[in-house]
């Protein structure tokens, strides 16, 4: 039988699913905190636990010792169209993330994904976070839940993707039929039909590596009983390491560098980074898909020392702005910004993703890994930036190197 903490946790993922569902704005983590915290208090809790102690059977335990949780009677496989698994690893497809809270297509976002014969979005569905209520406990939740104001286009293949926080899995990794249930959800609300993965995207480390694995292979052997796979996102320091218990993997081929560091030129893509790990041939015990950057930011520093990530700078406000050597620029004048205080004499860093370098970077990986897959995704679907890319050049990201 279930604890009463385990049923208030179904509890809590379970009416958030509805939030998600039905929210007209997507949700903070301060916002789910409170929300966490009133809702401990409010009539509607009272009665969801008091039909989860009563009315649950009891469920069978799976080989780890876990307790599963009866799926709606509505399976999954009346919503996804599912491919063979060889099929989705022998064909191309153009593939791109869509990074936003709120999932709603541009003319141009449309345009973008018909020119450039994208068939499948890595759709960021929700994070898992710990964060703080109001009564001062710490809970690992969903936050940040991406809401619907469009549909999904014919003949796109949706891979929902979470971004769990290495907070949340260092304190909790036992949410995997949680989350699956709530992806779900999603899924029949928005009516998203042609899923054949989900990916789960967590920064884990040696210290994270055995929570994160357990999450994994619980996910997965969920995921199995629907015929879907299981990827995760795979960063270049994790090569050398265990390879988690999933079906495929996603390099990021972005963020390499430190944003940390004053000296830092470009910590969104370098090739002296990624060569650092790709000095010789890597052979990895995954099949991986690639993903490249197409994004921009400003690194905000402060007596070289980090402060925050900007990406609404005007930096042709030469009141504000100047520029002191390429890419860097000096604070002018005191403002606030993105709800930052923007001090005179503090430095912003312009980093944007350099078509030269990812050419580079891609002739790299072609060299020294092996090709399982032909599949490259860029981050993200961001009109902003995608523009400052020209059309040959954003084929020529896509074409396959052999």
């Amino acid at each position: 039988m279930k604890s009463a903490l385990q049923k208030f946790r179904i509890a809590i993922w379970a009416l958030m699913s509805l939030v998600a569902c039905d929210s007209k704005e997507p949700m903070t983590s301060d916002e789910a905190a409170n929300w966490v915290a009133n809702m401990k208090c409010s009539f509607v809790l009272i009665i969801v636990l008091g039909v989860l102690c009563g009315c649950v059977r009891p469920k069978k335990a799976d080989s780890s010792g876990a307790e599963s949780i009866d799926m709606p009677e509505s399976k999954i496989d009346t919503l996804v169209s599912v491919e063979a698994a060889s099929d989705s690893l022998q064909v191309a497809k153009n593939a791109i993330y869509y990074w936003k809270t709120v999932f709603r297509l541009t003319e141009y976002d449309r345009q973008f994904l018909k020119k450039h014969h994208i068939r499948k979005i890595y759709l960021r569905m929700f994070d898992v976070d710990r964060v703080e209520n109001a009564d001062g406990d710490l809970e690992v939740i969903p936050i940040a839940t991406t809401l619907f104001q469009d549909t999904i286009p014919a003949g796109i293949e949706i891979v929902p993707t979470v971004y769990i926080t290495t907070k949340a899995i260092r304190h909790d990794s036992d949410f995997a039929e949680l989350m699956y249930k709530r992806i779900h959800a999603m899924l029949m609300r928005h009516q998203i039909r042609n899923v054949q993965e989900i990916q789960v995207d967590c920064d884990w480390t040696a210290k994270t590596q055995k929570a994160f694995f357990r999450l994994c292979q619980r996910l997965r052997d969920k995921l199995h009983t629907d015929s879907l796979s299981l990827s995760a996102t795979i960063r270049l320091h994790q090569l050398k390491k265990e390879v988690p218990p999933v079906d495929k993997g996603v390099l990021m081929l972005y963020n390499t560098g430190s944003i940390y560091n004053p000296e830092t030129e470009n910590s969104i893509l370098s090739y002296k980074d990624v060569q650092a790990y790709l000095k010789s041939k890597v052979t990895y015990g995954l099949p991986l898909d690639f993903a490249y950057p197409a994004y921009s930011w400003g690194i905000l520093m402060e007596n070289g020392n980090f402060r925050a990530i900007l990406h609404e700078v005007d930096f042709s406000n030469t009141l504000r702005y100047k520029e002191t050597s390429e890419g860097n620029y000096l604070v002018l004048q005191e403002h606030y910004l993105e709800n930052h205080h923007i001090r005179k004499g503090n430095v912003i860093r312009l980093e944007t993703s350099k078509f030269n370098e990812i050419m580079r970077v891609k002739q790299l990986v072609a060299s020294q890994m092996k090709p399982d897959s032909c599949h490259t995704i860029l981050y993200h679907l961001d009109s902003l930036n995608l523009s400052t890319f020209e059309e040959k050049e954003i084929n020529q990201i896509y074409t396959h190197l052999p």
